[in-house]
């Protein structure tokens, strides 16, 4: 395999280095060149390969630490931890958390990436999937996954992700998605409406609640007619009667009272006890 133009010049420039002024300077421009190009996961490495020239033993690995001679083997394990923590380091400052996760994963220290999962502020254009991958699949923080979903995503890819995730045995973690849930569709419902309204000539206050909002124009709600997407309302509020007592249950309730006014083809009305679906509900 030919070599890359710009590494054959960097092997050339260290070979160069070494005749000149002898190995550890060598490595020390290679881990500045790596650092500086972040080339990140290759600096880990060659971090080692440093610590492995220091310690007097082969620099490369031919085979697991453990054959190393025993007396340099907890000085290793450090160089590989603070190789680990540097490393790692370097990606989260780049907001590169799915790699900064396999270097704390590997040394069981999970707090920085739950602390940078919980600072983690993408704009509305950036990737936001190695975080929810290390947050939900991963369990880092799952609360924190769930947000970056729904905020990025959007409610219907909540709505799936939440739906195909058995957290009978996490109480906490399913109040918190069902929660932010129904507040996210309550606010979606209550401005389509407020504008829905506007649009007909009509001034409402907005601090009504949806009931009162749909009070004015009771007339406006005719057959066929919906405001938000119909099969997010029944999911969301059929997840809300899992909720504990708590401030989002009179939202879901609002959300109740505008899919009773939906016509009968938008209901989704189903089996005793809910063959009149929302009110039911």
């Amino acid at each position: 395999m030919d070599t890359p133009p710009a590494n054959a010049a960097l092997y050339d420039h260290l070979q160069s280095t070494i005749a000149t002024r002898g190995v550890d300077p060598a490595i020390t421009e290679l881990l500045t060149t790596l650092e500086q190009s972040e080339d990140y996961q290759a600096l880990f490495y060659a971090t080692l390969m440093k610590k492995r020239v220091e310690l007097g033993v082969s620099p490369f690995p031919t085979g697991p630490a453990a054959e190393l001679p025993s007396e340099v083997h907890e000085e290793y394990e450090n160089a590989i931890r603070e190789a680990g923590r540097k490393v790692g380091g370097l990606y989260l400052a780049k907001n590169q958390i799915a790699r900064a996760w396999g270097y704390f994963r590997m040394l069981d220290e999970p707090q920085a990436v739950i602390d940078a999962l919980e600072n983690f502020a993408p704009g509305p254009d950036d990737d936001v999937y190695g975080a929810v991958e290390v947050a939900w699949q991963h369990g880092l923080h799952p609360q924190r996954g769930f947000d970056l979903v729904l905020n990025h995503h959007g409610i219907c890819s909540a709505i799936t992700m939440l739906s195909s995730t058995d957290l009978t045995r996490k109480p906490e973690l399913r109040d918190h998605c069902v929660a932010r849930l129904v507040n996210a569709l309550h606010a979606q419902l209550h401005e389509r409406i407020i504008g829905d309204l506007q649009s007909r000539g009509i001034e409402v206050n907005a601090a009504l609640t949806i009931p009162q909002l749909l009070a004015h124009q009771p007339e406006a709600f005719g057959e066929g007619e919906y405001h938000v997407d119909v099969s997010h309302l029944n999911s969301v509020v059929q997840m809300a009667m899992q909720l504990n007592p708590c401030a989002e249950l009179a939202k879901a309730i609002e959300l109740s009272q505008y899919g009773e006014r939906l016509s009968p083809t938008l209901r989704a009305d189903a089996h005793p006890p809910f063959e009149h679906s929302y009110s039911d509900y």
